[in-house]
């Protein structure tokens, strides 16, 4: 789990949401 390391990129929240579901 890298929630925290792209806790900062809001692009890369993007992406986990879609791995996440």
């Amino acid at each position: 789990m890298r929630i925290l390391i792209v806790d900062d990129d809001p692009m890369m929240q993007l992406g986990l949401e879609q791995v996440l579901g």
